[in-house]
């Protein structure tokens, strides 16, 4: 996730050697996390599964919703990694 967490920072600037090379370096990541946001990886009653069902009504597209669901691990990668990071 690290890689991931890279590219997702440094997406917030221009697309420089910065950005172009946090993309190539998390390619694996990326292709593993389409997967991931896939309808049938979450567990019923989870986020995930509350923005598919948001596909069910109207409110998402199919294809906007891995697309959302990728959002909110995006926004909580870098949270994640600074807060395990002081508590160590």
């Amino acid at each position: 996730m690290l890689p991931y967490g890279n590219m997702v920072f440094n997406a917030f600037g221009p697309q420089n050697e910065f950005f172009t090379a946090a993309v190539a370096d998390a390619q694996p990541v990326l292709a593993w996390l389409q997967v991931q946001m896939q309808r049938e990886t979450f567990a019923p009653g989870g986020f995930g599964a509350a923005i598919h069902a948001a596909a069910d009504t109207g409110e998402l597209t199919a294809e906007e919703t891995p697309i959302v669901a990728r959002s909110l691990l995006s926004a909580g990668v870098d949270t994640t990694v600074s807060g395990i990071g002081a508590a160590v």
